[in-house]
């Protein structure tokens, strides 16, 4: 006649005790934003198993949010890709092994402020992913495509496109600066005294023009 539980059973329950309090990634929706540091609060999806209820059936709750959870924007080499988490965005959270928390606020090699391992108060964010549900059209294109309300390049030297073709749909407005300006009203100046139209390159804004496409 068994008594009680064997010793494999006690060690095997402890053990998945133990696991359920190690966290090491899940899928998470933003709640909201904080520019500031940047980071984001984020509800994880999946409910966690708690103890069974005396029959053994099994018991779910929801994870709480995550609050200042830091965002992986890939960079690099003195590049970055940026944009701004809106709540609803899905992505991946990926729990450190150790508290990351003395290097996000210090930004140098320390002890961690937490001894816990595995804890979800060491998440981080990588933004992007989508359930099936909501299907990438784009994603079926072989060709790499940026879509968005308003994309911007900035190049402290400068920007380069490299293309046998070049296409723009809409109506194409460039800004330019001080030096360009001075440059094109020079070339403007010099083609109206040899009897040619203006070229349109002078100017702040140079004028619309509908380009292939649009």
């Amino acid at each position: 006649m068994k008594i009680g539980p064997s010793l494999a059973e006690i060690v095997s329950a402890g053990v998945e005790t133990g696991l359920r309090g190690v966290f090491t990634a899940g899928i998470g929706v933003v709640v909201s934003y904080d520019d500031t540091l940047p980071a984001v609060t984020i509800q994880p999806q999946i409910f966690r198993e708690v103890p069974s209820e005396a029959d053994g059936s099994p018991t779910f709750e929801p994870i709480p949010e995550i609050p200042d959870v830091p965002i992986l924007f890939f960079g690099g080499g003195g590049f970055r890709l940026t944009f701004k988490p809106s709540p609803g965005d899905a992505g991946l959270f990926v729990c450190a092994t150790q508290d990351i928390a003395p290097w996000f606020t210090k930004g140098t090699v320390d002890k961690p402020g937490d001894l816990g391992l595995h804890k979800i108060a060491s998440a981080i964010f990588i933004p992007g992913l989508m359930p099936f549900t909501t299907p990438i059209p784009e994603a079926a294109e072989a060709k790499a495509i940026m879509k968005g309300g308003e994309i911007e390049l900035r190049a402290s030297v400068k920007a380069k496109i490299d293309a046998p073709a070049i296409e723009a749909g809409g109506t194409l407005a460039l800004v330019t600066g001080p030096t360009f300006t001075a440059w094109a009203s020079a070339v403007d100046t010099a083609l109206t005294d040899a009897g040619f139209a203006p070229s349109l390159l002078s100017g702040t804004v140079i004028k619309t023009t509908k380009l292939k496409g649009g």
